[in-house]
């Protein structure tokens, strides 16, 4: 299971092996996603209210897809919400990414969705936080952000 060298906070570095010849394909998804007027990943990020950051990178000349986030609370809690709000998004991912395809969809396959990320879940060698004790609910009260 993931863990955290801070208290609030935890990062997740999901490293996932992407198909051989499906970068671009899965490049050009991420792309329109990004391009979409509904923003659906940025407002389900901003439903859950309790993800610091959150990027997708390639990785590896192409061969993989490096989902970084942090966020607040229980890793299990965490990727459930996700697959709650944009499952369908996850579900289009991951027909890009090798060992995937009996994930999906991730609704019917929470159990084995969980694993997977578990199992190409990263630890952290060393990280910074700037408020290490604080979650992101505060940190948004304090600043009077809704």
């Amino acid at each position: 299971m993931p863990g955290s060298p801070f208290p609030t906070q935890t990062p997740l570095n999901l490293v996932m092996p992407i198909k051989p010849g499906a970068a671009p394909a899965l490049r050009a998804l991420l792309t329109g996603v990004s391009a979409r007027q509904d923003r659906p990943v940025e407002r389900a990020l901003r439903g859950l209210g309790n993800v610091h950051h959150a990027q997708f990178v390639f990785l590896e000349q192409d061969t993989r897809l490096g989902v970084l986030t942090w966020y607040d609370g229980p890793f299990d809690d965490y990727i459930i919400s996700f697959i709650e709000h944009i499952g369908g998004i996850f579900n289009a991912i991951l027909q890009y990414i090798d060992g995937a395809d009996a994930l999906v969809p991730v609704e019917l396959h929470r159990d084995a969705f969980l694993a997977f990320i578990a199992a190409h879940d990263h630890k952290c060698l060393h990280a910074y936080s700037a408020y290490p004790d604080v979650r992101l609910f505060d940190i948004k009260d304090a600043l009077g952000i809704r």
